[in-house]
């Protein structure tokens, strides 16, 4: 073994390899959020225009008045 090189305990590379995981766990909780947000937009995008689709095919153009 060389003098200048570093040597870790068990302790240490513990320490080490938890925080690189957390680090990890982070960016991959982060990507997913955003995929999935992504996914519950369209998801929703999709909602809505089936539905304007279905109204308009039931009541045609013609316009609703909400007033009596």
């Amino acid at each position: 073994m060389k003098k200048d090189q570093p040597t870790f305990t068990l302790r240490q590379a513990g320490i080490i390899c938890e925080r690189l995981l957390k680090d990890y766990e982070d960016k991959i909780r982060e990507e997913y959020e955003q995929i999935l947000n992504t996914k519950l937009a369209e998801q929703y995008e999709s909602f809505v225009k089936f539905t304007h689709d279905q109204i308009m095919r039931r009541y045609g153009t013609r316009p609703t008045s909400y007033v009596s």
